[in-house]
């Protein structure tokens, strides 16, 4: 049996990406069999989520602001 290898990265060492508007994401882990993605956004003031759909439960908290539909 082969192991597979373990990655670490830490948090600060994962870089966010320019999503538009200088709003911004970061992808923390991905477990592609389990269809597990968490990731770390941050939107600017005003920023507007286009619709779309999930295959799988989402989960989410803000820190600071609101969200409006």
């Amino acid at each position: 049996m082969i192991t597979p290898e373990a990655v670490h990265f830490g948090e600060n060492d994962l870089p966010f990406i320019e999503i538009g508007d200088g709003s911004m994401l970061k992808v923390l882990q991905v477990k592609g069999g389990e269809g597990l993605w968490i990731i770390e956004n941050i939107f600017q003031a005003g920023y507007e989520v286009d619709n779309h759909k999930h295959t799988g439960p989402v989960w989410g908290y803000t820190t600071s602001g609101g969200w409006k539909s």
